[in-house]
């Protein structure tokens, strides 16, 4: 098998937003490590609620700095240049323009309540979930962007 099948089987195993526990499978280190790593910013993430979420494409890029696995060892089977992902594609490339509510639970692995807490502690850009309606792409993206752990609201 080649370097960059098991690169691309490896990968398929995770979601495209990855939490903190898959976060250090990849990585190889503790949850409490990989925490630290991400409240000092060592890997693009943005925490909703209690939650770290980390965009895989972020993730690849971040191995792909190391490929000879000098500080991450599986740098090496993982993180090939074909694998990496295209600069503008990120967790919402396949959405189009809009997320549906039942879309977005299942992509942040949350329950109703949960989503409807977020939106109401403005964790969460707001959306009309009564009636099943979409919120834009665009705002989710810059959400994650605006309150990730490398953007201006953070801390």
């Amino acid at each position: 098998m080649s370097q960059q099948s098991l690169a691309v089987s490896y990968w398929s195993r995770f979601p495209s937003l990855l939490v903190i526990k898959q976060y250090a499978e990849v990585l190889g280190v503790t949850t409490r490590t990989a925490t630290q790593q991400l409240d000092d910013g060592l890997v693009r993430a943005t925490k909703w609620g209690t939650t770290w979420y980390i965009d895989r494409a972020d993730l690849i890029g971040f191995l792909a700095q190391d490929p000879r696995g000098q500080k991450y060892p599986r740098a090496r089977i993982v993180a090939t240049p074909e694998v990496a992902p295209e600069r503008d594609e990120d967790f919402l490339t396949g959405f189009g323009t809009e997320v549906d509510s039942a879309s977005l639970l299942r992509l942040l692995g949350v329950t109703s309540p949960t989503l409807d807490r977020w939106i109401r502690e403005e964790e969460f850009p707001e959306f009309d979930r009564a009636g099943g309606n979409a919120t834009a792409v665009a705002n989710l993206r810059e959400s994650f962007l605006q309150k990730s752990n490398h953007g201006p609201r953070y801390r």
